[in-house]
């Protein structure tokens, strides 16, 4: 037997845009669904149906048995006995997805490689390229070019294979794609509806909860959700560091045992490698349970304050929940509830995992641990979440940006709210709303979702929105979008009326001059710059346009974040 053995990746292409491509949250869930199970219980079945053995015990994969390195929602790396058996099990696996699930983009491909650390490393490597080769040859689409006698799906832009009925009439017939069907499929959504149970609170708070595939029943009557996409800083880095760690000893220990005219042998090998292996099984299931442990957490804050009616309806939806990528639909005045406490979770879950994980090891760092990046975008429930999901991108490319040089990196969010759904562009819209005509910027954000940070921006918002009047707030962000000058000579009349006691509604507790000055320090006015900022921004646009997630019960706010 060849020592030789068979590495092959498995990767959904463009799972997000697959999944949101759609206009329905049923359809959103069924792709959700088909790409969690993937790697799970389809992988298991296709193997058992097929002869193979998908080893639970990490050793070298001998004959028909499959080692997983990785089994993500959408990613699969695989090891096998033989080059041979790994293309053999990429042929017909790839077919089995074709027929059962046609539309699905996946891609995938397979290298030989040693069974140690650093033939696992370049093998690695070598397959990233190939994946990313496949990619930019046969690019996902969410729509394409289609011939004259092609009808056009409505829902995402692909070529119609047929209607779908709702209902008695004719009149409510609606054309689908391929895709569409595919996501559809009832396994998938039953499927859907227990892992839901999963991640139900385990408290009082989640008996009896009733889940919606309804946008608007998850919107409340509210007309619009909070979109959220959540990513895990430093991910691949950690996945490398640990892969040039341990293969770096090796090639220390092999260097030794050549000069010494000595030979490592194979078992030692073998062990070095099992080690490895080991290691990022470890972290991938740290990882796994730390966004599962963040969920669950962030479901229970936020279902503490939804003031449910007779009916339990759960207001939000997970689209994605895998490894550390996270994607949620939710009604958007409980948005920060949940924000707050995944984040915190999170961080929290990931730092005794890693103190148990390195209890032996007294150079471990302590405070290790796991963070994310935030992308929130607020919007009408009839606004294309695929739009949506682009613009979550970019805040939260804007949001690792603030982070990045970092020691010990914080998490970090940056949101926006839409108002109407022509606005899709994140520079449009903040050099529209946010930027004054002499280019300074009317938003502080991204912010660090670090200590009470996120406590201190929602006090802030709260004590504007009660104790300085509404046109006073409303004349100043206009005159601040005019420029420095005219936000100077504002700020110098409201902070007058603020000492005077004037303005504001009847019985109207009034914001008191030690506090107008600790928001909008003198010596700066409403502007500010900070150390390494390039430009000068206010937080005044931030706490308006908070008021669009704040719900009616200001109280709830105040006695979660301790206000």
């Amino acid at each position: 037997m060849s020592d030789k053995l068979g590495y092959v990746v498995l990767e959904v292409g463009g799972i997000q845009k697959y999944i949101l491509s759609t206009g329905k949250l049923k359809e959103m869930i069924g792709g959700s669904e088909l790409i969690e199970s993937l790697s799970d219980n389809y992988l298991t079945d296709f193997a058992n149906n097929n002869g193979l053995t998908v080893l639970d015990k990490i050793r070298k994969p001998e004959d028909n048995e499959i080692l997983p390195l990785q089994r993500n929602a959408g990613a699969m790396h695989l090891l096998f006995s033989s080059l041979e058996k790994g293309k053999e099990f990429l042929n017909k696996f790839g077919l089995q997805i074709l027929e059962d699930f046609p539309g699905l983009p996946i891609f995938g491909a397979s290298e030989e490689c040693e069974f140690d650390s650093l033939g696992i490393r370049n093998a690695k490597f070598e397959l990233s390229n190939k994946i990313t080769d496949q990619r930019n040859k046969y690019p996902t689409s969410t729509g394409m070019q289609l011939l004259p006698i092609c009808a056009e799906a409505p829902l995402d832009g692909e070529p119609a294979i047929g209607k779908v009925s709702y209902g008695n009439s004719s009149d409510r017939d609606e054309i689908i794609s391929l895709s569409s069907k595919t996501r559809r499929i009832e396994k998938l959504l039953a499927a859907s509806r227990a892992r839901l149970r999963e991640i139900e609170p385990d408290d009082e708070v989640g008996a009896d909860l009733q889940w919606s595939d309804d946008l608007e029943e998850i919107a409340c009557g509210l007309g619009k959700v909070a979109f959220i996409h959540i990513d895990g800083n430093d991910l691949g880095k950690r996945f490398r560091q640990e892969l040039v760690k341990v293969s770096k000893q090796e090639e220390k220990e092999n260097k030794e045992a050549q000069d010494g005219g000595k030979e490592i042998n194979q078992e030692k090998r073998d062990k070095n490698t099992i080690r490895v292996i080991n290691k990022m099984s470890t972290l991938s299931k740290t990882v796994k349970d730390t966004t599962a442990s963040a969920f669950k957490k962030g479901l229970t804050e936020c279902l503490k304050y939804a003031h449910f009616s007779d009916r339990k309806l759960v207001p939000a939806r997970p689209l994605v929940l895998g490894g550390d990528d996270v994607t949620i639909v939710i009604r958007p005045d409980l948005a920060l509830y949940f924000i707050d406490a995944f984040v915190k979770e999170f961080e929290r879950y990931s730092n005794q995992a890693f103190i148990e994980q390195n209890k032996n090891n007294p150079n471990a760092n302590r405070l290790d641990k796991l963070t994310v990046g935030v992308g929130m975008v607020v919007c009408p429930t009839g606004y294309p979440f695929l739009k949506a999901f682009d613009l979550s991108e970019e805040l939260v490319k804007n949001s690792k940006e603030l982070t990045a040089l970092m020691k010990n990196r914080p998490s970090s969010m940056d949101y926006v709210v839409i108002t109407n759904d022509t606005e899709n562009d994140l520079d449009s819209i903040r050099a529209h709303l946010f930027t004054s005509e002499d280019g300074l910027s009317l938003t502080a954000k991204p912010m660090l979702l670090k200590g009470d940070n996120l406590a201190k921006f929602v006090k802030d918002s709260i004590s504007v929105s009660e104790k300085l009047p509404r046109s006073a707030v409303r004349s100043a962000l206009n005159e601040c979008k005019k420029g420095k000058e005219a936000a100077d000579k504002c700020y110098s009349k409201l902070k007058d009326n603020v000492e005077r006691g004037l303005g504001g509604r009847a019985n109207q507790k009034l914001m008191g001059t030690e506090e107008f000055l600790r928001l909008f320090p003198e010596a700066n006015g409403f502007f500010y710059k900070d150390k390494d900022d390039k430009t000068y921004k206010t937080k005044l646009g931030d706490y308006v346009e908070l008021n669009h997630l704040l719900s009616v019960h200001l109280n709830d706010y105040k006695e979660y974040f301790k206000i």
